[in-house]
């Protein structure tokens, strides 16, 4: 499933956390995704930046989604292949979060700031798989 590198970073996520709340939303957005058939996780490492990209299999093109782990949270980016292949709707996605959670960096993408389980498991089950 992964790599000897891609564990090496999952543990270095795991490590870097300060909140166990942001923990438990990492470990349940990773597991839905690499058990998912339709995704590709791959975890990376640039910098003091970790991330792990959702890959779509059937569109294996730029990814669709990423998730950033800070040390208190996780940043859940929808990126330009899924805002413009699945029309999501940044009013909507605020509606969902609040605007304290959600941002538009760039007109080609929408974030989403996950601190607790509840948030990843309404981004989860509204969102994705």
């Amino acid at each position: 499933m992964f790599s000897e590198e891609e564990r090496e970073v999952i543990a270095d996520i795991d490590n870097r956390f300060t909140s166990i709340n942001a923990k438990i939303a990492f470990w349940y957005i990773l597991s839905l995704g690499t058990s998912n058939e339709r995704f590709r996780c791959i975890p990376n490492k640039k910098g003091v930046i970790f991330e792990v990209r959702f890959h779509h299999i059937e569109d294996p093109g730029p990814n669709r989604y990423a998730l950033i782990a800070n040390k208190g949270s996780l940043l859940w980016y929808f990126r330009r292949p899924a805002l413009e292949k699945f029309q999501y709707d940044f009013d909507r996605i605020n509606e969902d979060f609040g605007s304290d959670k959600v941002k538009k960096p760039r007109p080609t993408e929408i974030t989403v700031k996950i601190e607790h389980l509840q948030t990843a498991k309404t981004l989860v089950s509204k969102y994705l798989f």
